[in-house]
């Protein structure tokens, strides 16, 4: 790519310097003015002559135009503090967390971060004790609130992780229509199971809850080996079909793992199923006309290969086309609500383990910025918030958080408070110069 713009050198006293010379002693003269000129008044002249764009003079004029807009300096090399002064004259006085971010950049590029502070809402009458960046709160161990970062007053996602991996929880009451989700086809009458042809029931085997029996059988023939299980589905209604799969022995052929009616299926060829547990789903609608009843075949695995061993557990059939964690079933469909929220957004597990827990936060006039404590290149920890505070709209106010490997470390129990509505944290307690 070709660059627009060429170099040129500074103003020279070309003209004096070629104008007529009486004698030796006019000549000196010249040579001392031209002297005098360039070392005391040149840079003062160039200075007056980039007064109207001073992003493209020198250091001092950058400075002295960006401490003109109120705006505290961080000495570092030309070219950033000139992005800063551009950055400065666009947005002032629109100055806020779009302003500290560049110049969070032009200092300290690519090392900082910046987070908006947000307060429960059902705890507000302990603000601002309980502020975080809200990004992601751990409830317990495997509960996990997981916030957007860009919404202003969004909900968070929440998963729980177990024995099924990371599954989101929900609000909204979900429904598993399939019956006997977790029995094993046992004896004749147990449960809603039932061997197709072909399979032979080959005895109890644990399934991936390491609680409940899973169904365990052998195909003895192609053509139709199978459990079978029969559910009443309404016409129009999109349903998601999943199930817990493993091969038990044998290679598996080609084969569908789901079959609903004749009419929807999932395929699984033989690398489709392991010897681990795997779960697989599909969506479906149910449209055929006159194809769904009260006696709506259900098929897991048919037409796999003579003596393979295929085991099943968990199967659930829900409403809308999202695969939801397993909801055990016996004789009738279970309807489950994960969790519940009242007006001041307080959840409440249904679980019974997992405490109740804000989830509804207002976002605060406060911002947190984080700088590794290498950053500050030998700079005051009181010098640096000097800096910030002049970056920022009057209604934010600033946490400084100087971190190494503390990043977490509380403002309450260890914060340098710094008049002008900033605070510092380290993972000490000190005041001076930083210095690596």
């Amino acid at each position: 790519m070709t660059n627009p713009l060429h170099p040129f050198d500074a103003p020279d006293l070309q003209p004096l310097r070629n104008s007529f010379e009486y004698d030796q002693l006019e000549a000196e003269m010249k040579d001392a003015f031209m002297a005098v000129f360039n070392k005391y008044i040149r840079p003062a002249e160039r200075q007056a002559n980039l007064i109207g764009m001073p992003h493209l003079g020198d250091s001092d004029l950058i400075e002295r135009t960006l401490k003109d807009y109120g705006l505290s300096i961080v000495k570092r090399d030309a070219t950033r503090t000139a992005f800063l002064l551009k950055a400065a004259r666009a947005r002032n006085p629109r100055r806020g967390m779009i302003f500290l971010r560049q110049y969070l950049q032009s200092v300290w590029p690519g090392v900082w971060k910046v987070e908006p502070l947000w307060h429960p809402i059902a705890t507000a009458d302990v603000y601002p004790e309980q502020r975080s960046a809200r990004t992601r709160i751990d409830i317990t161990p495997a509960v996990q609130a997981v916030y957007d970062a860009s919404s202003e007053d969004g909900l968070p996602l929440v998963y729980r992780t177990d024995w099924q991996g990371r599954m989101q929880l929900y609000t909204k009451p979900r429904t598993n229509l399939f019956l006997n989700s977790t029995a094993d086809t046992g004896s004749a009458g147990k449960g809603k199971w039932a061997l197709g042809g072909n399979a032979t029931r080959i005895g109890n085997v644990v399934g991936p809850d390491a609680s409940n029996n899973a169904v365990a059988y052998s195909c003895q023939a192609l053509g139709g080996c199978y459990v079978t299980h029969t559910l009443s589905l309404t016409q129009g209604k999109t349903y998601t079909f999943s199930v817990w799969a493993r091969i038990g022995s044998g290679t598996p052929n080609a084969g569908k793992l789901l079959n609903v009616n004749n009419t929807y299926s999932l395929n699984v060829v033989g690398s489709g199923l392991s010897s681990q547990w795997q779960r697989f789903s599909m969506t479906f609608t149910a449209t055929a006309a006159g194809s769904y009843g009260a006696a709506v075949p259900i098929y897991l695995a048919t037409d796999y290969g003579v003596g393979t061993g295929i085991q099943l557990f968990g199967a659930q059939i829900e409403n809308d086309g999202v695969v939801t964690s397993l909801i055990p079933t016996t004789t009738a469909p279970v309807t489950a609500t994960d969790y519940t929220m009242n007006a001041d957004g307080m959840a409440t597990f249904a679980d019974g383990v997992t405490p109740k827990t804000p989830l509804t936060y207002f976002r605060t006039g406060r911002i947190r910025v984080t700088l590794p404590v290498s950053s500050d290149n030998g700079l005051g920890l009181i010098e640096i918030a000097k800096a910030f505070r002049s970056v920022l709209a009057a209604r934010l106010m600033i946490e400084l958080q100087l971190s190494t490997i503390f990043e977490n470390i509380g403002a309450e129990t260890h914060g340098l408070a710094i008049a002008g509505a900033a605070k510092g944290v380290m993972p000490f307690m000190a005041i001076g110069t930083l210095k690596k």
